[in-house]
């Protein structure tokens, strides 16, 4: 941009003829005015400005966008963790809640086994008692029976004792 046509009568000369400010106006040689009526400061001056202007509602509407953006991406990122957070939850929860069934079980199934156990070990103290009991009732049967025999004997002893003496005392 060219400095020079800010300050007044300044001549620019162009490579097809000579041009001078006058009045905010370019004059070419010739006399033509050049440029619009607008004075030329001004132009330039609402040129610029209005540019500015431009930009600077771009820049802020596109600030405006940029911070609804983030704040909903924001937002977005703060509810995807949310849901990650109460996933992490549910899950342990429910971990928490299988892990409880699952000790439960096995806890009913060692008092099952417990109690299978007491019953084998049960049946067989009642069988080992039986047992016991027929062996001690053998055991008194055979004695009886010796003693049966033993009183047999000795009254067959003693019949034949008596018998051998009275005949003892028969003979003589």
């Amino acid at each position: 941009m060219d400095f020079s046509a800010h300050r007044p009568n300044v001549k620019i000369t162009p490579s097809n003829g000579h041009l001078t400010r006058s009045n905010g106006h370019l004059t070419h040689s010739n006399g033509r005015r050049v440029g619009s009526p607008i004075p030329f400061n001004k132009h330039i001056v609402q040129h610029h400005y209005g540019h500015n202007k431009e930009r600077n509602q771009l820049v802020r509407s596109d600030f405006l966008e940029a911070r609804t953006a983030q704040k909903s991406e924001v937002e977005e990122a703060e509810a995807m963790q949310r849901a990650y957070e109460k996933m992490l939850k549910e899950q342990e929860d429910q971990d928490a809640f299988l892990a409880q069934q699952l000790q439960e079980k096995i806890l009913q199934e060692e008092l099952e086994r417990q109690k299978k156990i007491e019953e084998e070990d049960q049946r067989i103290a009642l069988e080992l008692q039986r047992k016991e009991k027929l062996r001690l009732q053998r055991k008194r049967e055979e004695r009886e029976m010796r003693q049966t025999e033993k009183a047999r004997a000795g009254l067959s002893g003693a019949s034949n004792s008596s018998s051998v003496k009275s005949m003892e005392d028969g003979c003589a």
